[in-house]
């Protein structure tokens, strides 16, 4: 299977239900796996935050990455549909690999929307710097460039080190291994596309860091990933589900407590570093 797409896809806040049950919770408990086991995409406000905006500057990018997470809150229903899909994925005593790809696709589309609502609003927090800034963000997204370059396999990634995940949930030798071989699996399949996913991500700041932003040409790249994107999402809701299958029910609850942490700690953040994050 050829992979090619933006692993930040996959990084919608899915509303974790506190119904209890070991089938119920596994499938919630994917949900925040698949959020965590990827590359999470930055805030929006922190690269423009890294150039010295004046203060003006400053209220008016907030204010255009406010209104956009406003005007984004609209699709949370859709998440939640989605969400409960997936579920039913996750509860099932086998992968159903047609039914993840029906899942994954609607989600596809949904993160499209949400993007292009995101991309408009870079653009225009963009056409506010003046060129000096303009030159120093591109610098900003160049030095961004090259780290990724240098990253080690797994580097980039927020992850549950397995090590200390074993010695959360007391798994045995068996176990440990299966997750172990899981991880290897996730990581270098990742590593292996990244290249190409790059290359996707340049070509789509070309577009919003220009004097005009062209949503067809925007759209039309989009739609030119869009298969490899599914793929992509399919692929990593496997390894998930791969992961929980290795887990027994006391496992499950004890790694959903902790996943449910590492997605509440934005929220103990100080409301300036709250702030920060208004267009993700």
């Amino acid at each position: 299977m050829h992979i090619l797409a933006p692993i930040h896809e996959l990084r919608s806040s899915f509303a974790v239900s506190l119904v209890k049950g070991p089938a119920f919770k596994a499938a919630a408990l994917a949900s925040l796996m698949l959020i965590t086991s990827v590359s999470l995409a930055q805030s929006p406000y922190k690269l423009f935050e890294r150039l010295d905006l004046t203060q003006a500057q400053q209220q008016d990018i907030r204010q255009i990455l406010s209104q956009t997470k406003a005007d984004n809150a609209i699709y949370r229903g859709e998440r939640d549909t989605m969400q409960s899909d997936m579920q039913v994925l996750m509860q099932k005593s086998s992968w159903d690999a047609q039914l993840a790809q029906q899942i994954v696709s609607t989600r596809v589309d949904h993160s499209t929307e949400v993007a292009l609502n995101i991309a408009n609003a870079k653009h225009e927090a963009y056409s506010l710097l003046s060129n000096e800034q303009k030159a120093e963000l591109a610098k900003v997204l160049n030095n961004a460039s090259d780290m990724d370059k240098r990253a080690k396999p797994g580097n980039r990634e927020r992850r549950l080190d397995i090590m200390k995940l074993a010695k959360r949930l007391d798994v045995s030798d068996s176990q440990l291994s299966q997750l172990q071989a899981i991880k290897e699996q996730q990581q270098s399949y990742n590593q292996a596309h990244r290249s190409e996913f790059k290359t996707f991500k340049d070509a789509e700041q070309t577009l919003i860091f220009s004097d005009e932003f062209n949503t067809d040409a925007w759209l039309a790249l989009q739609a030119q990933q869009k298969q490899a994107k599914i793929e992509l999402g399919v692929q990593q809701a496997y390894f998930q589900y791969q992961m929980l299958s290795v887990l027994d029910d006391s496992q499950r609850e004890t790694l959903q407590t902790m996943m449910e942490n590492m997605k509440n700690r934005d929220g103990k953040k100080p409301k300036r570093e709250r702030n920060h994050q208004l267009g993700s």
